[in-house]
């Protein structure tokens, strides 16, 4: 029996959605009822991060170590979808991963963007948290830009992503991190996904030690597609030896690698490894496994995280449920080794149902404005 699915066009915005009018098509069953709020979850259904993982896979074990330097760190993006915000400057800082503060103010501006005056990252974890940033213009594209920081009164960044225009309704494979050139935006854990009877229905970003990763002079040296590039340090520091194991790889858990989780956001997790995988996009620098959740005007995944489930995301010790499932699930990763631009996944059955069709885009231009009226601070 053939899915009926109907297409309709709708007007998007931060807090409505309008549909205006629909027509019927039964001639894709493999694609999923609905429509999808691209500011949940953007991007292509045939996007790297939105493609499950296909029947044709094929798995090579990662032989990536549970981690031992601490039992479940974090990677927080900052993602702003409030495209309405006042427009607010963000200024070139070099402070990067030096470890002074992110807040230093003067340097050139890098782009004015909508930011709530009152989001603010200043309760960052401690040390040099990467923050690739994603943020929504009001006509649909994305600013990107690594590592962002916004202070009580000034937002700062480094690198900022330009290569290409990125939006919501195109794949939105590239961006801003730095490692790999993958997307600050997709593959992140979004508010709502991770708590009880949650699904997470797309790909997710993983950050691992540059010690598993290998630095072959083929070519790419050291990254495979999807990922654009490896780290400028890459010669140095991916000290791997598992030739699949590259920047940009997709890792996943094989069906009969779902062995019994302790806690229930783990499975979670764990389901999402098995249907869509992670990229890696990052180096962590230090032996901590990290997957990418997110930090937004909204909420920090880390708060609902503990209100939910009663226990920190962030876990010191490596002798909790939770943190002994982190572990179970890195060590049991596998690399789809045909993973490619013509065979996402691998190819084959998708394991479950294409993304459904994205909600139309507003008629807008996707220009940025001519001229701004800049916010204070």
């Amino acid at each position: 029996m053939n899915t009926v699915v109907k297409h309709c066009a709708s007007i998007v915005t931060v807090t409505t959605v309008l549909v205006v009018g629909c027509s019927s098509d039964s001639s894709a069953p493999s694609i999923a009822a609905g429509f999808r709020n691209p500011l949940q979850q953007p991007f292509t259904s045939t996007s790297i991060w939105n493609m499950p993982i296909g029947s044709d896979a094929h798995y090579v074990p990662a032989n990536i170590t549970a981690p031992q330097a601490y039992g479940v760190y974090a990677e927080e993006e900052i993602l702003v979808m409030e495209s309405t915000a006042p427009l607010r400057a963000i200024t070139y800082s070099d402070a990067g991963w030096s470890g002074r503060s992110r807040c230093q103010t003067g340097g050139v501006i890098l782009d004015w963007v909508p930011i709530p005056a009152s989001f603010s990252t200043v309760a960052a974890i401690p040390g040099t948290p990467n923050h690739a940033c994603a943020i929504l213009r009001a006509n649909g594209t994305l600013h990107q830009s690594q590592p962002f920081h916004r202070c009580a009164s000034a937002s700062t960044s480094q690198f900022l992503f330009t290569d290409e225009v990125v939006d919501l309704w195109s794949t939105g494979h590239y961006g801003a991190h730095g490692g790999s050139g993958l997307s600050a935006l997709g593959g992140t854990i979004r508010l709502g996904e991770l708590v009880p009877g949650g699904r997470i229905p797309h790909a997710l970003k993983i950050v691992i030690d540059g010690r598993f990763l290998m630095y072959r002079r083929d070519g790419t040296d050291g990254f495979r597609w999807p990922a654009r590039w490896s780290d400028g340090f890459a010669p140095v520091t991916y000290n791997g030896v598992n030739p699949a194991l590259e920047m940009g790889a997709l890792l996943a858990l094989r069906p009969s690698d779902l062995a019994t989780l302790e806690t229930e956001p783990a499975r979670i997790i764990a389901t999402a490894l098995r249907d869509y995988g992670a990229y890696v996009v990052d180096i962590s620098g230090w032996d901590a496994v990290l997957f990418a959740i997110e930090w937004s005007p909204r909420g920090r995944l880390m708060d609902e995280f503990r209100q939910t489930w009663g226990f920190d995301y962030l876990s010191e010790s490596r002798d909790t449920p939770w943190s002994r499932d982190h572990a179970r699930i890195v060590q049991a990763l596998h690399v789809v080794d045909n993973n490619q631009p013509n065979r996402i996944g691998g190819g084959g059955t998708p394991r479950q149902l294409l993304a459904a069709p994205l909600m139309t885009p507003p008629a807008t231009s996707v220009s940025p404005p001519l001229s701004v009226s800049p916010a204070s601070g």
